[in-house]
């Protein structure tokens, strides 16, 4: 076996603990910043390059990077890995979420999903990956053997408890959503994204004073993510406070001058607010920088793109994304 490099390996580990157990934008790139020093302390460490790639995906699920900065370099560092080691399980999956959540290219990502459980059928994260793919697709049933089976092999990590709570709610599944959340805010109290998912499921069941409470909660530790601002002024949108949804749209679109902010988050926002035509512009333009977030369009119970499913548009943008399996359109 290869000897690792003490200091590498120390950075590595350093890298894993901001990557799966903080998911603030800091700890995200706080993330990529040590398994950067990690692969200069050892330019052969292959395990650091997937974490690397998995970190550039998750800032781009999170909104943190530009799509076109972000899925690049997490595919070339995945494909690094692979060149130094093909059998590594963590560089197959992270392969396969470029593969779906940029490249479009659906069959090919499957593949790499099950190359990696294949690799690695004891490893927590290919099977939770998987299931967001299989969310994604509407095979919910599926997803929810994938991400059990996920939680059963490493129940202390959040971010996969977290996915647990995705995949409940995209399911139906509300009560199991909401304690998987409830699950990590008892462990961490300041784990803005699981704020952010019991929102979504107090939205999707159309308690709004619940889901604006969450909501607030989620953008204020998550130090204004415009992700987070965005679920805050759809509901707002959506329980009829009109005003404040704006305001809130107003502070995200100042922000956009100064940072990336993602076109699929402001277009919830015009959609919650009845803006159909300014909606579906947004959504467009999150197709050609090729927005992560485009993967839950097809299943998503979100209620704010409700107005806009039978939309000739808005079926052309799912054609374009090239959703495979039953067709989303049959979504009410």
């Amino acid at each position: 076996a290869r000897r690792l490099d003490a200091h590498a390996c120390d950075s590595y580990l350093m890298g894993l603990y901001y990557q799966q157990n903080k998911r603030t934008g800091l700890d995200l790139l706080r993330s990529l910043e040590y398994f950067q020093t990690a692969i200069r302390e050892d330019p052969n460490y292959a395990e650091a390059y997937a974490a690397l790639a998995h970190s550039y995906l998750l800032a781009a699920g999170w909104e943190m990077m530009k799509p076109s900065e972000a899925y690049p370099k997490a595919k070339a560092a995945a494909e690094r890995a692979l060149l130094l080691d093909p059998n590594l399980a963590g560089a197959h999956m992270a392969l396969a979420v470029t593969e779906q959540e940029y490249y479009w290219e659906w069959a090919a990502a499957e593949t790499e999903f099950r190359r990696a459980i294949e690799l690695a059928p004891n490893a927590s994260m290919p099977h939770k990956s998987y299931a967001e793919f299989l969310m994604d697709t509407g095979r919910n049933d599926e997803a929810i053997v994938e991400v059990e089976r996920a939680v059963t092999l490493d129940p202390f990590a959040l971010g996969v408890r977290l996915f647990s709570a995705f995949v409940y709610l995209f399911a139906g599944k509300y009560d199991q959503a909401t304690q998987a959340c409830n699950a990590i805010i008892q462990v961490d109290p300041k784990f803005a994204p699981a704020y952010y998912v019991l929102g979504a499921v107090y939205e999707v069941q159309e308690q709004y004073a619940d889901a604006i409470a969450h909501y607030q909660v989620a953008e204020r530790l998550s130090d204004g993510s415009p992700k987070m601002s965005a679920a805050l002024a759809g509901a707002y949108a959506l329980s009829g406070r009109r005003r404040d949804a704006e305001r809130v749209l107003s502070t995200m679109e100042e922000m956009a001058k100064r940072k990336y902010v993602s076109p699929y988050s402001l277009a919830t926002v015009y959609a919650a607010l009845g803006d159909k035509r300014r909606a579906l512009d947004l959504l467009e333009k999150a197709v050609r920088e090729h927005s992560s977030n485009l993967m839950y369009l097809g299943y998503s119970p979100c209620l704010c793109f409700k107005s806009l499913r039978d939309d000739p548009h808005f079926l052309k943008i799912l054609d374009e994304v090239g959703f495979p399996v039953e067709s989303p359109r049959t979504m009410a």
